[in-house]
């Protein structure tokens, strides 16, 4: 009797146990699903076209919505020759740390976690909406151009994969304009896209647009007295797997974001 008494006893515990723990799984809904943001700009600066590059990962469930981006932090360290007073040519270094904004899904303003404020536990408040937002609206500039001073437009439609490519010749007008403009739809929705002020009335969602810049010599604008060679501006969603240690970390994260909330 005593024997089956504590099993019993043991039995209750792992029955409250087990019921805590669905309470605590309830409240964070640890099905998230992400999305990668990568766009590729170039500026031109006297004939010299120089790469740029932004990028961000969203995770979100039916509750929450995280966005994590990559700052970066650059130290120029010089040293001057003793003799003659001359600056010497300085050590670049970049250090790379990651900042997750977290809301609620629909809200705009959530809270920002830099490095500091996980250690802290004091995070800012932040735009959320307005972060994510910006980023997503990247292609729109461009895809407002295929409407002005085009020479033709080809459309590819592949109906079995409902995917279609959107292809606009350009008639460029100055250097950071395009001579082309490809735009990639897909039917199935995505749930976080880019941002189009214009709604699709065949309900297309895109997730990638390339804008190529064709190679132009000297003089054929005005205002470029230099040659500038070929580049192109690209951006681009797609989804991916969340690794284990990044759910782990984002759900931490959450409840972080939770206690600061209460």
């Amino acid at each position: 009797m005593k024997i089956a008494f504590k099993r019993g006893t043991i039995l209750s515990y792992i029955a409250v146990i087990a019921t805590l723990s669905g309470i605590i799984s309830a409240k964070v809904d640890s099905k998230f699903k992400a999305i990668h943001f990568s766009g590729a700009f170039q500026m031109v600066q006297n004939g010299k076209v120089i790469p740029m590059s932004q990028s961000l990962d969203i995770f979100y469930s039916k509750d929450f919505l995280v966005a994590k981006t990559r700052l970066s932090n650059f130290t120029s360290k010089t040293t001057m020759d003793q003799t003659t007073g001359k600056v010497l040519d300085g050590r670049l270094t970049i250090d790379s740390s990651y900042v997750y904004y977290i809301s609620i899904r629909g809200d705009k303003f959530g809270l920002a976690f830099d490095s500091l404020a996980i250690s802290t536990g004091k995070p800012v408040k932040a735009n959320v909406d307005s972060i994510v937002q910006s980023t997503l609206g990247a292609p729109a500039f461009f895809y407002k151009l295929r409407s002005k001073g085009k020479d033709s437009v080809n459309i590819d439609r592949d109906e079995i994969n409902g995917l279609m490519v959107e292809k606009y010749i350009y008639k460029r007008r100055e250097i950071q304009e395009p001579d082309s403009l490809y735009f990639y739809f897909r039917k199935q929705p995505l749930e976080v896209s880019f941002n189009l002020k214009e709604q699709r009335k065949d309900n297309m969602y895109l997730y990638k647009a390339r804008a190529i810049c064709n190679a132009t010599p000297k003089g054929r604008f005005s205002n470029v007295p230099f040659d500038v060679g070929k580049y192109e501006h690209s951006f681009e969603i797609t989804e991916f797997d969340i690794p284990e240690a990044e759910l782990t970390n984002v759900l931490d994260l959450i409840g972080k974001f939770e206690m600061v909330n209460k």
